[in-house]
């Protein structure tokens, strides 16, 4: 199978190392400081659909699957962790330029951790909190896209990666 070239001539393998890479130097940064083992938190769609302000990712998802659902759809937490982190993907990025911002949220809320990246942008990064977002065993955490009324055409390929580290109680 053909690798699929982005925009920026980028492949969509090196644009996912590229998330990676990014995710491993945030873990490294943060082992000094935390005692716990760090995971991700995964969510995808195909596409965001181009119209309808707020629309959610599918937690633990692959991107083959459909466009995100206008329903909240929820993950639940299985330790107590911290959230340091987020990174955002458009592996096919499309439309007018218009921002689309991707919030993580807790138990249905949205928390301050976001990240910002135009319809036709191709990989994006919150700075590492100063103080992360916890999550307790039970939790519920979500992700939110919100939008203009019309980005013009969907982005495909979404991926979007929360950088996580549980916290020994």
């Amino acid at each position: 199978m053909a690798q699929q070239t982005l925009d920026n001539g980028a492949t969509l393998l090196e644009q996912r190392t590229k998330i990676n890479d990014n995710a491993n130097d945030a873990q490294s940064r943060l082992d000094a400081l935390e005692s716990g083992k760090g995971f991700m938190l995964q969510f995808a769609n195909n596409t965001i659909q181009s119209t309808t302000v707020d629309r959610w990712l599918l937690p633990n998802n692959s991107s083959r699957y459909s466009g995100a659902t206008t329903t909240i759809v929820e993950g639940v937490m299985d330790l107590d962790c911290d959230v340091h982190s987020m990174t955002v993907l458009h592996g096919d990025p499309a439309g007018n330029g218009e921002d689309i911002v991707y919030t993580l949220q807790k138990n249905g809320v949205d928390e301050s951790l976001s990240v910002t990246i135009a319809s036709t942008g191709t990989i994006e990064s919150s700075a590492i909190l100063p103080a992360p977002i916890s999550y307790n065993r039970g939790d519920t955490y979500s992700l939110k896209v919100t939008k203009a009324l019309s980005i013009g055409a969907s982005p495909n390929l979404i991926e979007v990666t929360a950088k996580c580290t549980e916290r020994i109680v």
